[in-house]
């Protein structure tokens, strides 16, 4: 017996040039149990063929101006696309490798669970050799955990962690925390994620919804990341004073990947791993810049 769709799960997903992708994407929904009608897409002005292939395929699409674009905004308005017609919204960036039997892993852990706001799958890397790999590792373990209130002085900052790369929110644990906050650029994941722990939902950590994500950044990439996410911590000062400072968990992710670089005796990984951090406590640590919220 075929096992009906899930009329009541959308799957949200922020494009930008990313006509390469939307063919596999529609291909990995159309084989799961969510409705390839459920699935919006928000584009970033894209000057390749993205707007065609959402067009051919039946895919529902607004565009956002990029100098409109923010990670906070732009869910938002994806929740408020769907209305009342969902009781779940799947969130995937378009460079995540999903299959069928993820999205439909990912959406049976939260509604089993009905104390989870949020739930997040296990990303991996393949590619071999790098910190990002590493860093998969570490941030994504084998073994899955939800995450309560009552567990922030064991976790600390661990509680709240979470990615919007590949996750799925249950509505009305958004609407109880007021959806995703508009006015931040970055870092949305983390601060509904936070919010909800606070309001007393769960976060839920599936570690047997696995997707791969490679997205190796560039220095000065990296860099700029960090600038941001300082920024965010600064303008979002609740969040340490309720779970503590992320300084005990970067020491361990440090320690960890120096450790894998020593064991695959890779003198290159090992020096990557040293630059990488060095640019992380940086950019971290610099005189603060210009508020991360919009103004």
């Amino acid at each position: 017996m075929v096992q009906a769709k899930w009329k009541n799960v959308g799957i949200f997903i922020p494009t930008l040039n990313a006509g390469s992708n939307v063919g596999r994407i529609f291909s990995a929904v159309k084989n799961s149990l969510v409705p390839t009608e459920n699935i919006y897409v928000l584009d970033s002005e894209s000057t390749d063929d993205t707007l065609n292939e959402l067009e051919k395929l039946g895919i529902s699409h607004n565009t956002v101006l990029r100098k409109d674009f923010s990670h906070g905004a732009v869910r938002a308005n994806a929740v408020n696309f769907f209305g009342d017609e969902i009781d779940y919204i799947i969130m995937i960036t378009q460079d995540v490798d999903f299959s069928a039997e993820s999205i439909n892993t990912l959406v049976m852990g939260i509604m089993d669970k009905k104390n989870v706001g949020v739930s997040y799958g296990r990303q991996i890397s393949t590619n071999k050799e790098t910190v990002e790999y590493y860093d998969r590792q570490f941030n994504y373990p084998l073994h899955s955990l939800l995450k309560t209130r009552e567990m922030i002085s064991q976790l600390g900052p661990n509680t709240y962690f979470s990615s919007d790369a590949f996750s799925v929110y249950r509505i009305s644990a958004l609407r109880d925390v007021g959806n995703f906050p508009v006015d931040v650029l970055f870092a949305e994941d983390v601060f509904v994620a936070a919010k909800l722990i606070l309001k007393g939902w769960a976060v839920y950590y599936n570690a047997n919804s696995v997707v791969t994500h490679n997205n190796i950044s560039g220095y000065v990439s990296l860099f700029n990341r960090y600038r941001d996410i300082a920024s965010f911590y600064s303008n979002q000062k609740w969040i340490k004073d309720a779970f503590g400072a992320n300084y005990s968990k970067g020491k361990k992710l440090v320690k960890f990947e120096l450790r894998q670089a020593l064991k695959q005796r890779s003198v290159k990984l090992f020096i990557d791993i040293v630059i990488t951090s060095a640019v992380k406590l940086i950019a971290y640590t610099l005189p603060e810049r210009k508020s991360h919220s919009k103004s």
